[in-house]
């Protein structure tokens, strides 16, 4: 039976994990964005994490039953990291002038992009199906009754030919024109 996975939710949190991981990389010199800011690193990780609760269904926190962050959230909350990011990136904080940007800020800003991504395609509901095969194994394969296939046709040397299209000029001929006398 395939399981069908909402694409928009998968991306969002591959993003808000990309996220939490860019925090730790270096952002200015060798400085991270723990070291670098005094209260976007906590934003930023805030963000992560909230677009992560978005995305766990209500019926797993137990008999709750609305959500802690609704998933509408997670676009929006993506696009408040990008936005963040980018603005750190035009302005350097004070701890990082005179560096310039590091890998930390390249991928934050793209788990940024990736939560931004994800909510527009949760809320366009593009979801991904997969669908597994059941294995066979020696076992499994004896067990099973044997199928019928329908007998095999001609190989390629032994089909028949095609039966040819008329001609291209029969199709277009074209026929004098009889002129009509008016009374």
């Amino acid at each position: 039976m395939p399981e069908r996975i909402n694409g928009g939710q998968a991306l969002a949190a591959l993003g808000a994990i990309v996220l939490l991981v860019g925090l730790f990389l270096d952002w200015f010199g060798q400085r991270n964005a723990w070291t670098t800011f005094e209260v976007l690193d906590l934003v930023l990780a805030a963000i992560a994490i909230a677009a992560l609760v978005a995305l766990v269904p209500p019926s797993a926190w137990g008999r709750r039953s609305t959500p802690l962050v609704p998933p509408d959230y997670v676009g929006p909350l993506g696009i408040a990291a990008v936005v963040i990011v980018i603005a750190t990136l035009i302005n350097h904080p004070p701890t990082g002038a005179g560096h310039s940007p590091h890998i930390g800020v390249w991928v934050a800003l793209a788990g940024g992009l990736l939560i931004a991504l994800g909510g527009i395609l949760r809320s366009a509901r593009v979801s991904l199906v997969i669908t597994t095969r059941p294995t066979t194994d020696s076992r499994s394969a004896s067990a099973r009754p044997p199928t019928s296939r329908p007998p095999a046709g001609p190989g390629p040397a032994e089909r028949a030919p095609e039966p040819t299209e008329p001609a291209i000029e029969d199709e277009t001929a074209t026929e004098p024109i009889t002129r009509r006398r008016r009374p």
